[in-house]
């Protein structure tokens, strides 16, 4: 097994692999990412924390790509344990050698999710769990994500559909099994949760800033009409279906669509019509980024059945742009998020009707608001800010 592991790590390492994304996370997937004894001092006694997440050492690959904000929720998540002098150990969330590598590892505290964090529990090596919550409750996950594939199969009962499944990263044992719980979402989707948890600290989600991006509202006046959705995988779970079908009746308006997974594309390319565009993905550090995607369009939109804080909203507001989604989307109501009354096409077409009324005075105003209110919320500097209030109180 060594031999294999060491011989798998040299195939990772080579130049046709670093270039290959899906050979990449296989790869990592057979070999693990496990890291143990982080911080450690032999001179004096440390608590011992397990952080099942996923692993740093994913960012050593291709340095410019677009990562995801969970990359930057777990490094200041380690900053945070150093601090506090923890020993720390760290796996990705459902690695397959983790159980091996961590046998007889005890903990005073495991954070985080997925298969390693419930086995963890499951063989009682922790004295205390802090679930780290990225999504909705799993059971309200299900439960809205087949009212969508129904509603999908309701309208194109003729065309196939992909149906993703949302993750393999929570399950409902584990909000049974946990102490307590950092959620990334609004009040709203946390209320579900305290059936099962009862301490439950919120958190709000880090976006992805271009710091080549200079605020501007000038394009307002002649992008008013333009919409985007700047989504991932999961694009039925995210609504995009039925956004597509709302601004065919909206032929005044369009829908600029980014980040959908090449899988999913064979179900969303028969849906589009000249006024709902499906773009290439784009790099949000990019000067891409912000010609193609921020200055072209004022309003980005989800309507998402479930949703842990979408991270694409809050980087698009961020760079100005203006949130219309449901309340299941993951963010608390403000005067500057608008909300969708319900996830039906009649109830995207109604809400878009009334935002066109805006002014465009309105619309820069709100649009200022925007990028004021994510810069409060959704940095990093405010999640580590956050992090560490909560570690100080829950790590005792």
């Amino acid at each position: 097994m060594c031999k294999l592991k060491n011989l798998i790590k040299s195939i990772i390492a080579s130049e046709l692999i670093r270039k290959n994304e899906l050979g990449r996370l296989v790869c990592r997937k057979i070999v693990g990412n496990t890291m143990m004894f982080i911080n450690h001092d032999l001179t004096e006694h440390q608590q011992r924390i397990l952080v099942s997440f996923v692993s740093p050492l994913h960012t050593n690959f291709n340095r410019d790509a677009l990562y995801h904000p969970l990359y930057a929720q777990v490094n200041q998540i380690l900053k945070c344990l150093i601090e506090l002098n923890f020993s720390i150990d760290i796996c990705d969330c459902n690695d397959l050698f983790a159980y091996k590598e961590l046998a007889g590892e005890e903990y005073d505290y495991v954070i985080g999710f997925g298969k390693v964090y419930k086995e963890v529990l499951l063989r009682k090596k922790a004295k205390e769990s802090i679930l780290f919550v990225t999504e909705n409750l799993p059971e309200v996950v299900e439960r809205k994500y087949k009212e969508r594939i129904s509603y999908f199969k309701e309208r194109h009962p003729n065309l196939p559909i992909v149906n993703v499944p949302r993750n393999d990263c929570f399950d409902m044992e584990q909000f049974i099994l946990s102490d307590m719980a950092i959620v990334m979402n609004s009040d709203y989707n946390i209320q579900s949760m305290r059936k099962y948890i009862q301490e439950i600290y919120p958190i709000n989600v880090n976006c992805l800033y271009n710091s080549a991006y200079t605020f501007d509202i000038s394009h307002i006046k002649n992008s008013k009409r333009n919409f985007l959705w700047f989504g991932s995988q999961g694009t039925l779970h995210k609504g995009l279906d039925i956004l597509i079908d709302a601004f065919k009746q909206l032929p005044e308006y369009t829908l600029n669509i980014y980040g959908v997974p090449e899988n999913e594309k064979r179900y969303i390319k028969p849906l589009l019509s000249k006024n709902t565009i499906l773009h290439e993905r784009v790099n949000v550090f990019s000067q891409d980024f912000i010609d193609k995607v921020v200055k072209q369009n004022v309003f980005v939109l989800s309507a998402s059945c479930s949703e842990g804080m979408m991270s694409g909203i809050a980087t698009c507001m961020i760079h100005g742009l203006i949130p219309i989604v449901t309340k299941e989307t993951g963010y608390n109501s403000c005067s500057c998020i608008f909300e969708f009354d319900g996830y039906k096409v009649e109830d995207i077409i109604n809400k878009v009707n009334e935002i066109s009324n805006l002014s465009v005075n309105e619309l820069n105003l709100l649009s200022c608001e925007c990028q004021k209110y994510a810069k409060q919320l959704f940095t990093n500097i405010s999640f580590k800010k956050n992090i560490q209030e909560i570690f100080n109180k829950v790590l005792v």
